[in-house]
């Protein structure tokens, strides 16, 4: 019996490593499934600047964005790029960059990916409320000195909101209250509501109109 105990034990030694080799494959089959789950990358939802226009960006699918929006976190984002984040910190959001839907700041995705269509590359116009942070933003604007018991004004608010966002303009409108903002007025020499001031992207004044009629208005967007 003690001679025939190695023989025994050596033919159970190979019995086990051949059901180990045995199983080996089956899970290696598994390991190029496992492995390419991952690789199928989608860009988050969100708002992102790209040529100077801030896109909506909803399911892999982008498009102007039309409206201001605030996050679940308390952060907000203006159709003028403006970000107040949730800590307090205000900012223009640079290009490529991107604010997902969860209010985080972070580096688009798809910014090396987006092609972006010409009638949006051409027009980067919009009309919206005046924020500081347009201000030396380096481009040529339109600001708008708007009382809200003014008939004038509220017809000129209706025409410009009918008309952007547009193709036919370059020159965004900002609309400042014109009540409340003692400082722009006399640095711009504004004396009377319904006047219209074009800046440089400095803020530096390079025009103004008051009570301008829609032709001359127009005039003023080219």
């Amino acid at each position: 019996m003690k001679s025939r105990l190695p023989l025994i034990l050596g033919v159970c030694v190979l019995t086990l490593a051949a059901c180990s080799w045995s199983k080996t494959p089956q899970n290696d089959t598994k390991n190029p499934d496992s492995a390419g789950d991952p690789a199928v990358v989608m860009e988050e939802n969100g708002v992102a600047m790209s040529n100077g226009v801030m896109l909506t960006v909803e399911d892999g699918a982008m498009s102007r964005m039309d409206k201001d929006v605030t996050y679940a976190n308390g952060t907000t984002v203006k159709v003028d790029g403006t970000v107040t984040l949730a800590d307090g910190t205000v900012l223009v959001l640079p290009e490529g960059m991107m604010v997902t839907v969860d209010g985080e700041l972070r580096l688009s995705d798809s910014y090396a990916s987006i092609q972006d269509p010409a009638p949006i590359a051409e027009s980067s116009a919009i009309y919206t409320a005046y924020s500081d942070a347009v201000a030396k933003d380096g481009k040529t604007k339109v600001l708008f000195f708007h009382a809200a018991w003014c008939p004038e004004c509220k017809k000129a608010d209706a025409t410009l909101t009918s008309w952007f966002p547009s193709e036919d303009f370059t020159r965004s409108v900002y609309k400042v209250d014109y009540d409340t903002a003692k400082e722009l007025k006399a640095k711009y020499g504004v004396i009377y509501q319904h006047t219209f001031v074009v800046v440089d992207g400095q803020g530096v004044k390079i025009s103004s109109a008051q009570g301008p009629t829609e032709v001359e208005l127009k005039a003023l967007l080219k």
